[in-house]
């Protein structure tokens, strides 16, 4: 397995609040909630369905009472998850996300499937890398800027390189210390394999265990010297075993920049979750690939948020 130069905030900043919780500054819960916590929940995002979301309501709850969750009880530490409806107006609550007292919950995305918005004293709730803050009334129309989705199904994913020819074909330079870049609209924290299968004469197959950082966003480096100028290779992005996206490129070229966005094509499940890499004779561990690559994809603050 190559896993190189990994996002490590979410686990970090889990250690940090774990500790605060042994000092006294968090809840009771916060630790058994944070340590089941993978990703941030984010408004605009997409998680997948089974996904345990970080969210820190404490503003949204201090803004509204006046008061720190510390100093609460529990029903006055209660958000609503509610549906949003195709026409962006809120719809019926179908679980209560109670936080702690230090304002942090995990919120399970099991058994949903569609777009949701969290609400706090009938007041829309927009997150930010896992931060939430008052919005509009939920009757004060439009609520689609305050919502996220839930999915388990890849036809929901789409995506664009940002670095291709006029045809569409992804270039890669032949270089020793490439950055393969991406973003996708899953949230912080988010475990994704890239796989990056080279073919012709001098065959290899990468696969790259990544957890995507702020804004979906995900950066590895890797070498592709021992290849072909002008070898195909086929780049895919994966989670839990579902290819999410797969684009074909080239070693070396030159590249037309664009950033049109064009849907990818899915499939369901295909390879199994197990890391591995596999060269060819002479090509190296770190052998892979030159240039930089941009992959958006339309398809928990991990507990510390984005450093801005």
């Amino acid at each position: 397995m190559v896993a190189l130069h990994p996002h490590r905030t979410l686990a970090v900043a889990l250690v940090v609040l774990l500790a605060l919780g042994g000092l006294g500054l968090a809840g009771p819960a916060s630790g058994q909630e944070l340590s089941s916590a993978d990703a941030m929940l984010d408004s605009g995002s997409t998680a997948w369905q089974g996904q345990q979301l970080y969210f820190d309501g404490s503003r949204v709850v201090s803004q509204t009472t006046g008061e720190y969750p510390s100093q609460l009880n529990e029903s006055q530490r209660e958000f609503s998850l509610r549906r949003l409806h195709d026409d962006n107006t809120v719809g019926r609550s179908v679980r209560t996300i109670t936080v702690n007292r230090s304002g942090v919950a995990v919120v399970s995305t099991a058994r949903l499937d569609g777009r949701y918005v969290l609400t706090y004293d009938e007041r829309a709730v927009a997150v930010d890398d896992g931060e939430g803050s008052l919005r509009i009334g939920v009757s004060g129309g439009d609520l689609s800027a305050c919502s996220w989705t839930v999915t388990d199904d890849t036809a929901n994913v789409t995506g664009s390189f940002d670095r291709t020819t006029e045809n569409g074909t992804v270039v890669l330079g032949q270089r020793s210390s490439t950055v393969v870049s991406g973003e996708t609209d899953l949230p912080q924290g988010t475990e994704i394999v890239l796989r990056i299968h080279g073919e012709g004469a001098r065959p290899f197959l990468l696969y790259l265990e990544t957890d995507l950082g702020p804004d979906g966003r995900f950066n590895e480096t890797v070498d592709l010297t021992g290849t072909r100028y002008g070898a195909p290779v086929s780049i895919t992005l994966s989670l839990d075993g579902s290819e999410l996206t797969r684009r074909e490129g080239v070693v070396g070229g030159v590249t037309t920049e664009t950033t049109t966005r064009e849907p990818s094509t899915t499939t369901r499940p295909s390879t199994s979750r197990s890391p591995t890499t596999t060269t060819s004779p002479g090509f190296g561990v770190g052998g892979a690939v030159g240039g930089v690559v941009g992959l958006a994809l339309v398809a928990t603050a991990a507990a510390v948020r984005r450093t801005r």
